[in-house]
């Protein structure tokens, strides 16, 4: 239910005209200073980008974590923001959205080198027995999971086999 509850006692209606408070506009602009204050003593500058520079572009910050290689063309016209191109495209990026991480360079091959035709494959015989070397007895080896801990079956589960 909306609307004024009522009311049954008298009110003078220059109590109820709005009054402006004083000092209110300086307590705004106190408040906001010291957070800026706060914000600043752990804010850092982040560090300029050169054309040519090889970095990772956020394509759709919205999206989130898709990171893609392009490269610096320069600063754009507006206050912190580069021009960017990736992948053919020209995109104007706000340093945020770009990390100066270096990319990799692939290594290259060289295909005057010629490939050898024989490849050497180890005999059998110089190969384990692999089910030698397994215990027979399920007890004896205790189950583990895929980070190394044991697993401890339930006692429910005792008379079943694992094994399989």
């Amino acid at each position: 239910m909306s609307g004024a509850a009522p009311d049954v006692l008298p009110t003078a209606s220059q109590l109820l005209q709005p009054q402006l408070i004083p000092n209110e506009p300086k307590k705004l602009r106190d408040n906001k200073l010291k957070q800026k204050h706060y914000y600043d003593r752990s804010a850092k500058d982040l560090p300029p980008l050169r054309p040519g520079d090889t970095v990772y572009v956020q394509k759709d910050p919205l999206l989130g974590k898709t990171w893609v290689p392009g490269i610096v063309q320069g600063q754009s016209y507006t206050p912190r923001t580069y021009d960017i191109e990736v992948q053919g495209c020209a995109f104007r990026c706000n340093p945020k959205h770009v990390s100066s991480t270096p990319v990799k360079q692939r290594e290259t091959v060289d295909v005057t080198e010629p490939v050898p035709e024989t490849v050497s494959i180890p005999e059998m015989s110089e190969q384990m027995d692999v089910n030698a070397e397994r215990p027979q007895n399920n007890e004896s080896m205790p189950m583990r999971t895929a980070s190394g801990k044991s697993v401890k079956l339930p006692a429910q589960y005792s008379d079943y086999d694992h094994s399989k």
